[in-house]
């Protein structure tokens, strides 16, 4: 049981860290749209009205486009049971997407709010282990694929730069057989 354990919590912790991945990259994306849209106005109106709620209705304002959202992912997950597969997991992963960035831009504006319940300060500092946890779990696998890669992406690197230039010099292999197919082009 302990052998099987092992590899269940890996994979957990590679979830976990997955979805924080695709947390942080779509708080960026929600701060990219901020700045590009003329959203600067709703988010502070949105500000002003949490300021006005209470931490329970706080909470609703959070929860609530959840509780929007996740019918659609079941949706999506009707038409991956009934053969319309690409259908299915593009609905799936733009639910997924848009609950995401939603949530952060609401957490965002309503944290203050909900840390002020001592429950959801429990569960944030839970989430926050959980992270720790899994970071701690994987990061030494991940250091192990990067030392493993780097080499590779250093020949890579080299191959392309070789290519490129001998490329750019008109000399190499690539750059002959180019110019005799021109020229057969030019003669036929």
């Amino acid at each position: 049981m302990r052998q099987m354990s092992r590899p269940l919590w890996f994979a957990l912790a590679i979830v976990f860290l997955a979805e924080a991945w695709l947390w942080h990259r779509l708080v960026d994306l929600g701060h990219w749209l901020v700045r590009l849209l003329p959203f600067d106005a709703f988010k502070r109106a949105v500000a002003r009205l949490i300021a006005l709620l209470p931490p329970w209705a706080t909470l609703v304002v959070f929860v609530l486009p959840i509780l929007v959202i996740e019918p659609f992912k079941l949706v999506a997950i009707y038409f991956l049971t009934h053969g319309h597969l690409l259908l299915g997991i593009l609905g799936f992963v733009a639910a997924k997407i848009v609950a995401f960035a939603i949530i952060a831009f609401l957490f965002e504006i309503c944290r203050d709010k909900l840390m002020q319940m001592a429950w959801f300060r429990k569960i944030y500092a839970l989430v926050v282990r959980v992270n720790d946890w899994a970071h701690h779990l994987i990061d030494p696998y991940k250091a192990a694929l990067k030392a493993w890669v780097q080499p590779a992406k250093a020949w890579l690197a080299l191959v392309k730069a070789r290519f490129s230039a001998a490329f750019s010099r008109g000399d190499g292999p690539m750059s002959r057989k180019i110019r005799a197919l021109r020229r057969s082009r030019k003669m036929g």
